[in-house]
């Protein structure tokens, strides 16, 4: 009760277990960690050392199956699915984990869906250490628990980790609530309705081991901004006041790639000095 933490059993039907794999496969990738979550610049070395999985980021109703299923989640919530992130499939092989984390204060609301059974013993499970509890995987189920407190600020007790199973492969899904509409920040009529619209140019210097601070998620043509952390993008708006990147902004280029939403994510990586179009 508090922290609330429902478990639902049942609530994915075997043919939408089905569905949701048969859409991840094809789609695993290692597993990146991005402060406070999201999407975030980072070294994929750095995350293997926090998580060993596969992930499966999904696009935004990128099928039927997947839109249903996001509109059921959201109502599990109580939230739009507006603020519902793209749903992440995530795959642990044996011995494969997800160190201890919490999924940010941004995030208001998580759910987890389980995908498949365990054998008896193989753990596997969802752990929540402060709290004393584990929860099994268990075909079809979903978990479901607030970020936050009462006071809207991230609660330490929900932090967990995923024990690894010790012989088996689990499947999963991450559902995300944000704080922001994300998905009204991808509608582009605004773009294409001929209303004024003002570009600037970023330039930083990007050393190996200075972050971006930039928490971003793919939109339609662009990268859109969720949140600027601490880091060079921060230091940019404290110093340049009338040229801000904020949320909702989108970045359109980075030196002089745009376009191809893969190329432009792998020149913002780049060392060296960094020219966003936004």
């Amino acid at each position: 009760e508090d922290p609330r933490i429902t478990v639902i059993p049942d609530f994915l039907t075997d043919a939408e277990v089905d569905e949701i794999l048969a859409t991840c496969s094809g789609q695993w990738e290692a597993s990146l960690t991005a402060s406070g979550g999201y999407a975030e610049v980072s070294s994929a070395s750095t995350s293997r050392l926090f998580r060993t999985s596969s992930s499966a980021v999904l696009e935004w109703a990128e099928t039927p199956a997947v839109r249903r299923l996001e509109e059921r989640v959201a109502d599990l919530a109580g939230m739009g699915v507006d603020h519902l992130e793209g749903l992440v499939g995530v795959r642990y092989m044996p011995n494969q984990f997800f160190s201890l984390h919490h999924d940010g204060d941004h995030r208001p609301t998580t759910v987890f869906l389980y995908l498949n059974d365990l054998p008896w013993g193989d753990e596997g499970e969802t752990r929540f250490p402060i709290l004393g509890l584990k929860i099994a995987p268990r075909k079809g189920a979903a978990v479901m628990w607030s970020n936050v407190g009462p006071d809207g600020k991230g609660d330490p007790r929900v932090i967990h980790h995923a024990v690894p199973p010790k012989s088996s492969v689990k499947y999963g899904v991450n559902c995300f609530f944000h704080e922001l509409p994300l998905r009204r920040s991808c509608d582009y009529s605004d773009l294409d309705s001929g209303g004024d619209i003002e570009e600037w140019i970023v330039t930083l210097q990007k050393g190996a081991s200075q972050p971006l601070g930039l928490i971003t998620k793919d939109g339609c043509r662009t990268i859109v901004v969720v949140q600027v952390k601490e880091g060079l993008l921060a230091e940019w708006n404290r110093a340049n006041p009338s040229k801000k990147v904020l949320p909702y902004d989108r970045i359109v280029a980075a030196n002089d790639v745009r376009g191809d939403l893969d190329r432009v994510r792998e020149a913002v990586q780049c060392d060296g000095v960094l020219r966003l179009l936004v």
